[in-house]
């Protein structure tokens, strides 16, 4: 029951709710379809997913789907800069950048970031292509980006 409340706290982006569960002793690994850190990353809470890094959630760590925190970092549609701030905060945690996502390698998810910046840094961290990827042709044009609460 308490997998559940924590994992819908992270989806409904409620901070002191996650907190509580987490002090009374719910698993910040728990999974369903998301984990709460890929929820607080989705949802660009960087203070949650601090919070929840801190009680021990791994970054690596898959959903049913097989998504992982980073590839949602990527993916939800931040700003340039939230997207930075929640993929340092991830490779400080030690996530797996040479991996990849459900999908596509992390570093081509970076490159259909449009940012140059991304690209980079997980480079600079190992990511590279898988066999059957190339970094052209240029991205399409990024979604829209999504509004973020960074607690």
């Amino acid at each position: 029951m308490m997998k559940k409340l924590l994992i819908q706290a992270a989806r409904d982006n409620d901070m002191a709710f996650v907190a509580e569960l987490l002090q009374q002793g719910a698993p910040p690994n728990c999974r369903d379809h998301v984990t709460p850190l890929q929820c607080a990353v989705r949802n660009g809470n960087v203070g949650m997913a601090t919070l929840l890094l801190e009680q021990g959630a791994s970054p690596d760590t898959r959903a049913l789907m097989g998504h992982t925190a980073l590839e949602y970092a990527m993916t939800s549609g931040h700003k340039e800069e939230l997207m930075l701030c929640l993929i340092n905060l991830l490779l400080a945690y030690k996530v797996n950048a040479t991996g990849g996502g459900s999908y596509a390698s992390y570093l081509y998810l970076a490159h259909r970031t449009g940012f140059a910046s991304v690209v980079s840094l997980l480079e600079s961290h190992g990511a590279c292509l898988h066999e059957n990827e190339s970094l052209s042709p240029a991205p399409r044009r990024r979604r829209r980006e999504r509004k973020s609460t960074n607690e």
